[in-house]
Order: structure tokens, then C-alpha cells, then sequence
């Protein structure tokens, strides 16, 4: 029974000391100690913080002469801290939030694609800018209440089912021309409807009728 009892294995010895990062050479942090020694250590994936050359660190030596950054203490410049993993990060809140707050600004870079995959989204502003070269919008319904519109555009094509507009004035300005083509066309008005031109020209293949409780030509 003796041979049978659990066999007690001491922990591999563990020391933690500080050092300042001498280079980054890629995945290698050149590291130099207070008494003078240069060990070439690894940062853990839990230290998030990206070490730069100056910064002061705290890394763990292993046995086998094994040294990992777990750290960083402090930086040696003002600079920007900057958050960096090897591969994919996934932020995880399975029952809360995520905020991302910042007093200056937040920007989101990336040379692939940004996908936002939600319920719904809320955008609140003062301003706001979008410079595309390509816009593909899919919807079932757009409702939109704008005080004051302004457009410039250098080719617009529409194609719809269904157009309704309701103004109370509508002023159209057009530089060259402006043509309808219709099966049936209709205009009403309750009060005034005046067409001038230079030269008009009024053609049927079948019947012209005018009618009214008076007629002026000439």
C-alpha cells in the first residue's frame, strides 16, 4: 500500500523581478536588470500591454532559464498605451455590457472589413461624416425627418414601384432639359396653369380638344 500513496511534487521555483526593456526585437523583449543582466524573455499572453523600448516591466524567470514579461510597470515615455495580442481578440460580456468611452475621441481602424451585428443601432451626434465610395443600403422601411436637405449629385437612377410627394412649393430649376415619358399623364390645377416658351409645339396623332367658357388665341 505504501507504493500506492500520492508522490508530493515541489513547485517549480518562481522568482519576479523588475527590469527595463532594452529592444523589442518581434516576439523576443531584450531586457536588462539592475545588476547588469541581459535575459531575453517572452510577454505572457496576460500581459495585454505591449512593452516598449525604456518601459519598465515585471517578468518571471522559470526553471530551465525560461523568462516571461507578465507586466508592464511603467512607461518610459508619455506616449500612448497600446493593447496588442498575437491572432484574434474576442471582448466577452455574456451577461452585461461593453462601453467604450474616451473624452478625445474614439477611432476603429482596420484594412478588412468593420461588421455590426445587433438588434438595433443608435447613432447620437452633433455631426456627422461619411465619405464612401461604394453604398449599398438594404431596407424594408426608411422613415426620416430632416429640417434642412441639401444634395449634390453627378448621376442619380431611381427605380421605383410606387413615388407619392406631398409639398407646399416646389421650385425645379433645369439647365438643359427636362423630359416626360408616360403612358398617361395628368395635371390639375385649382387656380392658374401657364406654360410659355419661345416656340410651342402641340401635336396629336388623333384628337386635340379645348374647352372652356372662354378661348383667346392670338
Amino acid at each position: 500500500m505504501d507504493g500506492l500513496a500520492p508522490q508530493l511534487v515541489a513547485p517549480p521555483t518562481l522568482a519576479h523581478r523588475a527590469a527595463r526593456v532594452l529592444r523589442v526585437d518581434g516576439h523576443s523583449l531584450l531586457l536588462v536588470t539592475p545588476d547588469g543582466a541581459l535575459p531575453t524573455a517572452r510577454r505572457a499572453v496576460s500581459c495585454l500591454v505591449a512593452p516598449q523600448d525604456g518601459d519598465r516591466v515585471l517578468f518571471a524567470t522559470l526553471p530551465g532559464d525560461e523568462h516571461w514579461v507578465l507586466a508592464v510597470l511603467e512607461h518610459r515615455d508619455p506616449g500612448p498605451t497600446r493593447i496588442e495580442v498575437d491572432g484574434d481578440l474576442e471582448l466577452r460580456a455574456p451577461t452585461g455590457t461593453i462601453t467604450a468611452a474616451a473624452a478625445k475621441g474614439v477611432t476603429v481602424a482596420t484594412g478588412a472589413e468593420v461588421a455590426v451585428l445587433a438588434g438595433s443601432v443608435r447613432v447620437v451626434a452633433q455631426r456627422g461624416l461619411a465619405a464612401l465610395d461604394e453604398l449599398t443600403v438594404l431596407a424594408e422601411k426608411v422613415d426620416a425627418e430632416v429640417t434642412r436637405l441639401r444634395a449634390t449629385f453627378t448621376t442619380v437612377d431611381t427605380v421605383m414601384e410606387r413615388l407619392s410627394q406631398r409639398a407646399k412649393r416646389v421650385y425645379r430649376f433645369v439647365g438643359e432639359l427636362d423630359q416626360l415619358r408616360a403612358r398617361r399623364a395628368d395635371y390639375s390645377a385649382q387656380e392658374t396653369f401657364q406654360v410659355h416658351a419661345h416656340d410651342t409645339l402641340l401635336t396629336s396623332e388623333q384628337l386635340v380638344k379645348i374647352d372652356g367658357d372662354q378661348i383667346h388665341v392670338g
